[in-house]
């Protein structure tokens, strides 16, 4: 296994002006040579991420249970965003219970409405209700 360090990080991030660097998935960077992600070293590198910047943000669509567990533990927010739809609710609430189940608090993560109009058919106290976070 690699040694994860500061410089690994920073020389392998993409640099877009001075306070923003991004590091691509390599599926994002080389999708030609896809294969599975390792999130054996995430603990690791959530912990020299934090060393290296003063903030790191994680954008994590779709990962395990196990790794979202992970990310969710080592971090000092957490955000779920979802919809005002029936299908995101759901998951929503699925994903919270999930991580629940596994030891992490539910005040841990905060959960972000994106793309809310006031005439949307369920209304954000609905929403909280069905989260139960009413």
């Amino acid at each position: 296994r690699k040694q994860i360090d500061e410089e690994l990080i920073r020389t392998s991030a993409q640099t877009f002006g001075e306070r923003l660097h991004v590091l691509l998935s390599p599926a994002s960077a080389r999708a030609s040579r896809n294969r599975p992600m390792e999130y054996d070293a995430l603990t690791d590198f959530l912990g020299v991420a934090k060393i290296a910047y003063g903030w790191t943000i994680l954008d994590a669509p779709r990962v395990p249970l196990t790794a979202l567990t992970k990310i969710v533990e080592n971090s000092s927010k957490a955000f779920l965003v979802l919809q005002l739809s029936v299908k995101d609710i759901r998951t929503a609430r699925l994903m919270v219970k999930s991580l629940t189940d596994q030891g992490v608090p539910p005040s841990s993560v905060t959960l972000v409405v994106s793309r809310y109009h006031r005439r949307s058919m369920i209304s954000i106290c609905q929403a909280g209700e069905a989260l139960g976070r009413g």
